[in-house]
């Protein structure tokens, strides 16, 4: 990809082939001398991101945080194929890759949140920011490195350890320079790509960071509590759409001597790309305690598991997996007889053509709330005519593709928080060993919900902006354990004006939520609440209106008559950019596993 790999490439070859000096040499010899340069060498990389109109002081300020994710995603790529992740030549026409406790790889991501700033500068509109990474040398070592550090007592001896937070997302306890305990990786970078000829590139950077603790409480002599306090920035080409936080506990234990269990998975490497429909499995299974049991999953399903309590310590896999087309998620879980659980997913890609439409395969459910029960809450006149113009659309042949007794619609009283959770439930119930897609849509109002981690979807019979409200648990809860399902949720609303705080600028805000949606095939998809009069122009809904018109065709980026999950949120945001350059980004969260067609146009 980069000149500066093969550089450093050879400057580890360069390494392994020397051996010690002989007493006969004077001078070393040049080739140990430059493999220690290329190993200190530092990567230097540019983030962009773009100054939006409004308040000078938070433009800047916002486009500064987009264009040092920008900087992050470039230093991603270069640290991943320094390490072998990536595969040569791989088309990243859409991909997606990530680092978490579930992919993880504490190496790169300390490499890469330790660069540095070194120069920023406007220019046109926008700001480019310079960032400097630690010597390419580090990532061929684990080491851990303190963002920041607090003292306490962890053991009741009177004596102070540390607690201390480290840049790859962890939280460590150290007595004396010995550790203790640490934690599960709480971090999570997430970068989304496509780049198709004849289109500009298009990213989306997300990154969740442990950024503090407090709260700290000692539970007896081996155990503490802490509070993380995480922060989640997001930007989408460039530009800033939005940051949340989350506090969220964590107990921390180091009574236990035996050695945790491990997974091991030798084959398929995570981010594996390949043209083949099935691809081979292996790995090992480490449990010192004994397995209880191991399952793995693949898009969602059940596909292996093992007897209950077969008591071993160590178990092979070698297993032959099939691939949809597209994205896949293959996870394994295992559990051990003290009762400890850990998990381990790969992410697979898979290069085929998007399957065809199968109208009985698709589902859909219309919600529509125009008028309140409750006089506080503002009419939405235009949500009736939304939800015909998108019903009719749905049906189309070279629309939706949906068949018209397929599609559900409830409005007025009949979207009650009871129906709307009930029709949810009878959705749920696929049959059959193919996929299903299940399409939903909310037009009304909503407000944060203080009891679910996120934003609550108001139904006609909501009594206030948490009493009665719809939550994104609620939503999950109703359609249960994903199997061969996908969801499409998209959520089309306004503010409530319950409360007096500003926009809710990320939906999900519970990072740890929206990745369990993200694994069970959900793919949300929200506006940024404005208020009532915002929302429409005569002819409806904005974001309504631009989402037809990207399904209808003008989204069909790599025009194979068919607008996907990421042809589609590319097409709306930069429609809504156009049209509507001040204000707030459609936000997406989760994936649909597979290549999952949204509509059915004219190829181009």
């Amino acid at each position: 990809m980069r000149k500066w790999t093969a550089i450093c490439g050879l400057a580890w070859c360069a390494l392994a082939m020397c051996g010690p000096l002989s007493h006969a040499q004077v001078e070393p010899e040049p080739s140990p001398t430059n493999a220690a340069q290329s190993l200190e060498r530092r990567v230097g990389v540019e983030g962009v991101g773009r100054v939006a109109l409004g308040d000078p002081t938070l433009a800047d300020k916002n486009a500064y945080q987009s264009a040092v994710l920008d900087a992050y995603q470039q230093l991603f790529w270069q640290g991943a194929e320094q390490l072998g992740l990536l595969p040569e030549a791989v088309p990243l026409d859409s991909r997606s890759f990530r680092l978490d406790d579930q992919h993880p790889n504490a190496v790169l991501l300390d490499w890469m949140l330790r660069a540095e700033v070194v120069s920023r500068q406007e220019v046109a509109g926008r700001l480019r920011v310079s960032l400097q990474s630690p010597p390419v040398g580090e990532l061929a070592k684990e080491s851990a490195h303190f963002l920041r550090s607090v003292p306490f007592d962890v053991d009741g001896d009177k004596e102070q350890e540390t607690v201390a937070v480290t840049y790859d997302g962890r939280i460590q306890v150290l007595k004396g320079g010995k550790l203790l305990a640490t934690s599960a990786c709480l971090n999570v970078f997430a970068c989304s790509t496509m780049r198709q000829t004849g289109s500009e590139p298009w990213d989306q950077v997300q990154l969740t960071r442990l950024v503090n603790v407090g709260g700290l409480e000692r539970v007896g002599k081996d155990k503490l509590r802490v509070v993380a306090d995480l922060t989640l920035g997001e930007s989408v080409d460039e530009h800033w759409v939005g940051k949340a936080s989350e506090q969220r506990e964590v107990l921390l234990r180091w009574d236990d001597p035996k050695s945790e269990p491990q997974i091991e998975v030798t084959e398929p490497r995570d981010f594996f790309y390949t043209l083949k429909d099935k691809v081979a499995w292996k790995g090992l299974l480490l449990t010192p305690a004994g397995l209880l049991s191991a399952k793995l999953r693949v898009n969602g399903r059940a596909f292996w598991q093992t007897p209950d309590q077969m008591n071993t310590q160590r178990l092979r896999m070698d297993i032959l997996l099939p691939l949809l087309p597209g994205v896949n998620r293959a996870q394994v879980q295992l559990n051990d007889l003290t009762r400890r659980t850990i998990t381990r997913e790969v992410l697979l890609f898979r290069e085929a053509s998007c399957p065809n439409v199968k109208p009985a395969r698709r589902r859909a459910l219309l919600i529509g709330v125009g008028d309140y029960q409750a006089s506080q809450f503002p009419p939405l006149p235009h949500i009736k005519d939304d939800l015909a113009r998108l019903q009719q659309f749905l049906q189309r042949p070279d629309g939706g593709a949906f068949a018209p007794d397929q599609v559900t619609v409830l409005q007025s009283k009949d979207a009650s928080r009871a129906k709307i959770l009930e029709s949810l439930r009878q959705l749920g119930k696929v049959e059959g060993e193919e996929r299903v897609l299940l399409f939903v849509y909310f037009g009304g109002l909503s407000a944060p919900s203080q009891g679910s981690g996120g934003k609550g979807l108001l139904p006609q019979d909501a009594k206030g902006f948490d009493e009665g409200a719809i939550s994104p648990r609620d939503l999950a809860e109703a359609l249960g354990e994903l199997k061969q399902q996908d969801v499409v949720l998209l959520v089309d609303t306004s503010q409530s004006r319950l409360q007096n705080s500003a926009s809710d600028q990320l939906w999900l805000d519970s990072q740890e939520f929206a990745e369990t949606l993200s694994r069970q095939g959900w793919a949300v998809l929200s506006s940024v609440d404005g208020l009532p009069e915002q929302r429409d122009t005569s002819a409806g809904s904005r974001l309504l209106s631009a989402w037809l018109e990207g399904c209808a065709g003008a989204g069909d980026l790599n025009r194979d008559g068919y607008v996907e999950w990421e042809e589609g949120y590319r097409y709306l945001f930069q429609a809504l950019r156009v049209s509507s350059p001040a204000t707030s980004s459609p936000l997406r969260r989760g994936e649909l596993l597979g290549r999952v067609p949204l509509s059915v146009c004219k190829k181009n």
